[in-house]
């Protein structure tokens, strides 16, 4: 991405600490070093279920338990524009796993959790069809996405009154440019051709068609014609990009 704020965190030292947050919970409470951190009793009152969310899932403090062929799970996820994370372990057998990915592909995470379970505990094998599922789905997904964006001139011509600079206090500088093949969208760390989709509301929206997001629904700006501005909306965050004279 081009987020300002991350740029101290590398993916190493990122999944460093997520290892010491495992061994942590594994260890109830205690660092690799055997020093509390935290009392077992309190470790314990997160892991208790609170609110039920399923048949076999309930939510304590922050973290999802399930109890699957009576083994308990110990679980949670969460995602950004770019960046998925999926942290599961099995407390009872001292075990656990934590998956980074560059994406938010549906499915994957879940594929990966049925196949810890098959080489750990023996479970019914079944991962690569959950994967091959997960696949055909979100293949089936992009290629929906794709038949709503346009590169052709005739639909991207409005494009030009929003070439120029714009900028964002947390994710930093983009650029709208004429370029051979169209318009393009440049940050500091990549380069994208852009196509243009329209909404049922009218709305206009800027798609980048080239790595590294290729018509990916994650990274979508609207236009704000009044002001002229770009927006980014991550469902939880709204980034603005204001243009720059």
């Amino acid at each position: 991405m081009i987020s300002r704020r991350s740029k101290e965190i590398t993916l190493q030292n990122l999944a460093t600490r997520l290892a010491k947050y495992m061994i942590m919970e594994l260890n109830k409470g205690k660092d690799a070093q055997g020093n509390v951190l935290f009392s077992s009793e309190q470790i314990e009152k997160r892991r208790t279920p609170g609110v039920k969310i399923g048949d076999n899932a309930s939510y304590g403090l922050g973290l999802v338990i399930e109890k699957t062929k009576g083994i308990t799970i110990v679980s949670h996820n969460g995602a950004t524009m770019g960046f998925t994370s999926d942290m599961l372990f099995l407390p009872e057998h001292n075990i656990g796993m934590v998956v980074l990915r560059n994406g938010r592909k549906l499915g994957f995470g879940s594929a990966m959790r049925q196949k810890l379970l098959e080489i750990l505990l023996a479970a019914k094998p079944k991962s690569d069809r959950l994967l091959e599922t997960s696949v055909k789905y979100n293949k089936d997904v992009l290629a929906k996405l794709h038949a709503r964006v346009s590169t052709k001139p005739k639909d991207t011509r409005w494009l030009a009154s929003y070439v120029g600079h714009y900028e964002n206090a947390d994710l930093g500088p983009v650029t709208v440019k004429k370029s051979a093949k169209g318009y393009q969208l440049i940050t500091p760390r990549w380069t994208s051709e852009l196509g243009s989709a329209t909404e049922q509301s009218g709305d206009k929206l800027l798609f980048p068609v080239s790595a590294p997001w290729s018509s990916s629904d994650e990274f979508v700006l609207r236009v704000q014609k009044q002001a002229k501005q770009l927006i980014l909306n991550d469902a939880q965050v709204k980034y603005v990009f204001d243009a720059v004279h």
